[in-house]
């Protein structure tokens, strides 16, 4: 599971909760909050964050789909088709598979 929220702890939904998440999946569970946004609309996305950082991020989350690991993103945004991880996944493309 990589967690892509910028701020990876939710007062709505105490599970997702960095600390949390670590706790229940240990190794299994990876926080690149390089990959964040902050709030805004997904259509600037990459002109708000650290580019350098950013694309590290994307770098170690392609590795892993190359090394033949199966990758979920994790954000809080209730609505897939609004949030950047539209964004994160295409850029990982052609490997991904988009579950709604």
């Amino acid at each position: 599971m990589i967690d892509v929220r910028r701020w990876p702890q939710s007062r709505r939904d105490i599970w997702a909760n960095r600390g949390r998440l670590e706790e229940a999946l240990g190794d299994r569970y990876q926080w690149e909050g390089a990959l964040g946004n902050r709030r805004e609309a997904a259509a600037g996305i990459w002109l708000q964050i650290d580019p350098d950082a950013a694309n590290a991020a994307l770098r170690r989350l392609q590795r892993r789909m190359e090394q033949g690991q199966r990758v979920a993103l994790l954000c809080a945004e209730r609505r897939p088709d609004g949030c950047h991880r539209v964004i994160i996944a295409g850029r990982c493309a052609p490997r991904t598979i988009h579950i709604p």
